[in-house]
C-alpha cells in the first residue's frame, strides 16, 4: 500500500509530501519542547537550562528559518532514492524479501553508519575554510534552543542529505527503517540542542554524557568550544580521535570565532 501510494506521487509532489512530513514533525516535537519547559507553560520536572542568561530569543527567528531550509532540502535525495528506487537503490517494502532479523538490525548498523559519515563530514566542516562557508551560522548559537536542531547552512544541508543515496545504494533498507531514520534524527537533534538535560547532572555524569554524543550537555559544550564533540549519536568516534571534551562545565565561556 505505502509502495503503491509512493509510486503515483509525480516527483514535485512526492518532494512536498516528504516535506510536510518533516516540517510538521520537526516544528511540532521543538514547539512543545520549546513552550513547554522555555517559556514555562509546563514543566513539572523543573528541567533547567544551562545558562539561561546566555540564551538569545532573538536567535529563534534564525533558528526556525534555517531548519525551515534544512526540512525542505532533506527530502529532495530522499524523493529521489524512493522514486528512482528500482535502477540505483536498495529500498524495498516486503520484510519477508530480507527476513525479520535484517528488518531488525538494519536499523542499529544504520544508526553507527549514519554517526560515522556525520562525524567526519562534521570534521570536515570544521576546517577553516569550510566552516565560514557551510557551518558557521549554526555556531551563532552559543546557547541554542529546540529550534536549532536542524538549522543549518544550505550547503551543509544538502551534503548531510546524501547520507540516504549513499546507504540504500550499497545496502538494503525497509522503508519503515528508512522513515524510523528521519523520525530518530529530528528527535535526537531537537534533544542535543535543548540547551538542558532532562537527568540528574549525577546520572548524567556517569551515564549518558559519557556515552551519547546527543546529550544536551555535551553537545551543548560544542557550540560553545567548537573544538570536540563532533558526533552526532554516540561518543566512539570522539573517545577513538582524541576529540571527546565532555560535558558543558559551571562557567564555560563560548569560544568566538
Amino acid at each position: 500500500m505505502v509502495e503503491d501510494f509512493f509510486r503515483q506521487l509525480s516527483f514535485p509532489k512526492f518532494w512536498f509530501f516528504l516535506a510536510v512530513m518533516n516540517l510538521t514533525r520537526y516544528y511540532l516535537i521543538a514547539g512543545l519542547i520549546y513552550f513547554s519547559v522555555w517559556k514555562g507553560y509546563f514543566n513539572p520536572f523543573h528541567w533547567r537550562a544551562h545558562n539561561p542568561a546566555g540564551f538569545d530569543s532573538k536567535n529563534i527567528p534564525k533558528e526556525i528559518l534555517l531548519s525551515f531550509v534544512t526540512l525542505t532540502t532533506s527530502p529532495l535525495a530522499a524523493a529521489f532514492v524512493l522514486k528512482f528506487k528500482p535502477q540505483f537503490f536498495q529500498v524495498y517494502y516486503d520484510i519477508s524479501e530480507y527476513g525479520i532479523a535484517w528488518y531488525l538490525g538494519s536499523f542499529g548498523l544504520c544508526l553507527v553508519l549514519h554517526d560515522t559519515w556525520f562525524y567526519w563530514v562534521h570534521r570536515l566542516l570544521h576546517t577553516p575554510r569550510l566552516f565560514k562557508l557551510m557551518h558557521k551560522r549554526h555556531h551563532d548559537f552559543h546557547y541554542p534552543s529546540p529550534f536549532a536542531g536542524l538549522a543549518l547552512d544550505y550547503g551543509e544541508a544538502v551534503v548531510h542529505s546524501f547520507f540516504l543515496a549513499v546507504l540504500t545504494f550499497f545496502i538494503p533498507l525497509h522503508i519503515h527503517v528508512i522513515m524510523a531514520i528521519f523520525v530518530f534524527l529530528s528527535v535526537t537533534s531537537i534533544y542535543g540542542h535543548m540547551g538542558f538535560d532532562i537527568f540528574k547532572p549525577r546520572k548524567s555524569q556517569w551515564g549518558i554524557s559519557k556515552v551519547l554524543c546527543l546529550s544536551p550537555n555535551v553537545h551543548g559544550n560544542h557550540h560553545l568550544q567548537y573544538k570536540g564533540n563532533f558526533a552526532l549519536y554516540f561518543k566512539t568516534w570522539d573517545y577513538l580521535m582524541g576529540t571527546s571534551i565532555g560535558g558543558i562545565q559551571q562557567g564555560t565561556r563560548s569560544k568566538n570565532v
